[in-house]
């Protein structure tokens, strides 16, 4: 090989290296973003998979169907809204509740969480775009699992 040829490839492999290095540091990683935030540009946040207009409710009590179905809302909560969620009509109580969401699709009821005079202690998961929510009621050994249907 000659000693252009041999120059000729350097130079197109370190320019080959350097084009490599910029390209791929302009895209960022989920683990380059602001925590609750994800995507190449950081413009999704993990609550986005969760919010929908409706959803319908399925609910048993103790593995028994405790009717009647009825409807929730889901949207992103005023505080902390790229990891916190507002759940209307949770549990078809008629009160709202703040949960905490991750990226994989878990769904959390902070402790503390109160619905009347009873707090609730629960946790979920997201699949396929529809929630499956367990949880309790304090001073009851009930166990309550709701299943959300986006509408």
């Amino acid at each position: 090989m000659t000693t252009l040829r041999k120059v000729a490839l350097s130079a197109l492999l370190t320019v080959s290296a350097f084009s490599a290095v910029t390209f791929t540091s302009c895209n960022k990683s989920d683990s380059a973003c602001a925590t609750g935030y994800t995507g190449s540009k950081c413009d999704s946040t993990f609550s986005d998979k969760y919010v929908a207009a409706n959803y319908n409710v399925s609910e048993t009590k103790d593995g028994v169907a405790f009717p009647p179905t009825f409807t929730c809302s889901v949207t992103k909560a005023s505080t902390n809204p790229a990891t916190t969620v507002t759940i209307t009509n949770f549990g078809n109580s008629g009160v709202a509740i703040n949960a905490t969401v991750d990226n994989i699709g878990n769904i959390t009821i902070p402790t503390g969480t109160a619905i009347g005079t009873h707090t609730i202690t629960g946790s979920g998961v997201l699949t396929s775009n529809n929630i499956t929510f367990t949880y309790t009621l304090s001073g009851g050994t009930s166990i309550y699992v709701d299943a959300m249907t986006r509408l």
